[in-house]
């Protein structure tokens, strides 16, 4: 592929993307005012509401808080019975991943919303899906795949009435034709898309696609029809008042003119967008084209004007920079503000309580004092009066006193009492812990299992939903990191079920191989869950392995929480099934792998309490990248010493910031 051709391709990459207008600051307090909503929903129906505007507001700002809340979503949605929002959360998520450049992830989950879909009978979601997987396909350079699903998402619409879908496939057709080289038929397609954008009277469509148009014939060094389609566009953006877009032009028309060896007419529609961009204070761009200005300057060899030009670019990006470091600053006294929010409205509370105490007791002494320049007025003929009153008002001000030294003492004792039930509570989750503790493994078992290996566990609460589990059965040993829905007591409480489940599929029912010992847990669980006409829809997450003593072999399978190999300094991933253990309608299945490995070689399973722990300068999650880089790059250390190194790690990234989940690591040296 030429060097035109990728400067176009990212050109045309640039011209599709949405253009989020809000700043980073606006951003990210529109989003912390939706995550109150959805903490503070009286009711699933309402949570799932405020989840389903969240996901499909931010997927391409914060993709990373879509994917975790759109999982929650999900699980609501099925609890609710309601499979097109499940659909829809499953859509979003692949979406984030798009983003996210996780395209292998990103296809897995719009394969899943696609066979809801067809399931449902949703042409319309159907389509939608279709085109998001297109555009996968494309991102990876798999042209075939791609047309094939552009097609199959045009296949629901009616052609004749639905023009807008079809002004789109034109559009994305003519950009698959591109990256083919076969620009005849792109220019092709694009120039029907064009046609339907102008009848639609899509004009910011239509200047998009005159853009791209332009942009190739420039690149081919047809001046003439690029110059063209750039006049056009200018005039339909300046026609929208779309400011921004005419300044892009002007921009692209500035570099036409310096490709073509006319400089004074270069210059000049660098200028028109210079005095556009600084119209609408769009700083970033200004100091593009100053850069671009003295690029191109100083390949035509005027020198001194290129070095003004990029003086001004060094001292306008300086300006960017420093813009967005007090943006940084903005949104983490925004974010420490808002945490404050509710204590600060309580203080107020109380401090507007005692000043209504204040004034009452200001206006009893006024009126006393009234009382008193009245009496010195008339003191001769009301003497009398006036001792009677004086002790009036005393015994008024005595039983007012009496009568908040009584609600100051009932306050007190409802305060003792309070505190007397919160011990008690406490009392019963601490022993609660005690018991949980005798569930879990001794850790004199795992180290006789695994002479070298190590269990990193931080609940968040006294109780927990994250457990470890072990087990030994006729030559088998069974080893997990489980994660139940929830933490604290009720996540201890899923857990202990759990627990008792996969006890039962290995020791009662016999199973041996990972996947069966799932399938039955499963099955166990929701039994359990579901034994009374209230059905609870909760379950949990696991990695688990089963080691053959006698043929060495390692087996695996998972529930979302996938295994981790290290050897010889590389990372191999054992992906889980995408779906949790309980009761949960999900379509793929759990699936067992073979762990082909050597001596010496290292395993990790753990739950996400690890990754998803928020921390760092920017406040953001650590990341499962993170995590294993952080193993990978520390794989030659004694594994007690990489426990410890795991812990000082997620203290220190923690900070000051609470811990959100349970935390459960196991690694073991083969």
């Amino acid at each position: 592929m030429t060097k035109s051709t990728i400067r176009l391709l990212a050109l045309l990459v640039f011209y599709n993307l949405v253009d989020i207008r809000l700043s980073v600051a606006q951003e990210q307090s529109f989003l912390d005012s939706c995550l109150y909503n959805v903490e503070n929903a009286t009711n699933d129906r309402e949570k799932i509401e405020a989840i389903e505007f969240l996901a499909e507001r931010f997927c391409s700002t914060y993709p990373d808080t879509v994917i975790h809340f759109a999982k929650k979503g999900a699980y609501l949605a099925v609890k609710l019975n309601d499979k097109k929002r499940q659909g829809r959360f499953i859509h979003n998520i692949g979406v984030a991943h798009t983003y996210l450049s996780e395209y292998s992830d990103a296809l897995e989950y719009f394969l899943n919303a696609s066979e809801m879909s067809v399931e449902l009978k949703d042409t319309s979601s159907l389509s939608i899906t279709y085109t998001m997987i297109g555009h996968v396909y494309r991102y990876i350079g798999n042209l075939d795949s791609a047309e094939l699903f552009y097609d199959r998402a045009i296949s629901f619409k009616s052609l004749a009435q639905d023009t807008v879908a079809l002004s789109h496939y034109y559009n994305n057709i003519g950009i698959v034709n591109m990256m083919r080289s076969n620009y005849d038929i792109g220019m092709e397609q694009w120039a029907r898309s064009l046609e339907l954008k102008l009848a639609l009277g899509d004009s910011n469509g239509a200047a998009i696609t005159m853009g791209n148009m332009a942009m190739y014939y420039r690149d081919i060094g047809n001046t003439e029809k690029a110059l063209s389609y750039f006049l056009s566009a200018a005039r339909i953006h300046k026609n929208t008042k779309d400011y921004e877009g005419e300044g892009l032009v002007y921009d692209n028309l500035g570099e036409l003119y310096m490709m073509a060896d006319q400089p004074k007419l270069g210059e000049v529609y660098y200028k028109k967008a210079l005095r556009i961009f600084k119209r609408i204070h769009s700083k970033d761009r200004v100091s593009r084209t100053y850069r671009n200005m003295a690029k191109f300057l100083n390949l035509h060899e005027d020198f001194a004007r290129a070095y003004l030009y990029l003086d001004s670019h060094l001292v306008i990006n300086q300006e960017v920079i420093n813009e967005s470091i007090l943006k940084d600053m903005d949104v983490i006294k925004s974010r420490h503000a808002a945490e404050n929010s509710a204590l600060k409205v309580k203080n107020l509370q109380i401090e507007n309580e005692l000043k209504d105490e204040h004034s009452k007791q200001q206006e009893l002494v006024r009126y006393g004092l009234m009382g008193i320049l009245l009496l010195l007025v008339v003191f001769a003929l009301f003497i009398v009066w006036k001792f009677i009153q004086k002790k009036k008002d005393n015994a008024i001000i005595s039983a007012q006193k009496s009568l908040v030294e009584e609600q100051k003492v009932q306050v007190e004792f409802q305060k003792n009492i309070l505190h007397e039930k919160n011990m008690e509570i406490t009392d019963s989750i601490t022993y609660a812990k005690r018991l949980q503790n005798a569930m879990l493994p001794d850790l004199g078992e795992f180290r006789a299992l695994f002479e070298n290996g190590f269990l990193l566990y931080l609940p968040k609460d006294i109780v927990a939903g994250d457990f470890y589990w072990t087990q030994n059965v006729d030559g088998y040993s069974f080893f997990a990191v489980a994660d139940c829905t929830g933490h604290g007591v009720p996540g201890a409480l899923v857990s202990v079920v759990c627990s008792n489940a996969l006890n039962r599929a290995v020791k009662e029912f016999g199973c041996i191989d990972p996947h069966e010992v799932l399938d039955k847990t499963s099955e166990l669980v929701e039994g359990t869950f579901c034994s009374n006409e209230e059905e609870v829809m909760d379950g949990m997450d696991i990695a688990l392995c089963c080691f053959n003593h006698k043929t060495k072999e390692l087996f695996y399978a998972g529930a979302n929480n996938d295994l981790y190999l290290i050897s010889k300094n590389e990372i191999s991933i054992y992906k889980a099934a995408k779906r949790p253990v309980g009761a949960f309608s999900y379509q793929s299945e759990f699936v067992t792998h073979k762990i082909d490995y050597q001596e010496g070689d290292r395993i990790y399973l753990f739950s996400d309490g690890y990754a998803d722990q928020f921390g760092g300068e920017r406040g953001k999650k650590f990341k499962y990248s993170n995590f294993r880089k952080l193993l990978l790059d520390n794989s030659e250390l004694d594994m007690n010493d990489q426990k410890d190194l795991l812990q000082e790690t997620i203290i220190k990234w923690r900070g000051e910031l609470e811990q959100i989940d349970d935390i459960c690591v196991m690694g073991i040296q083969l």
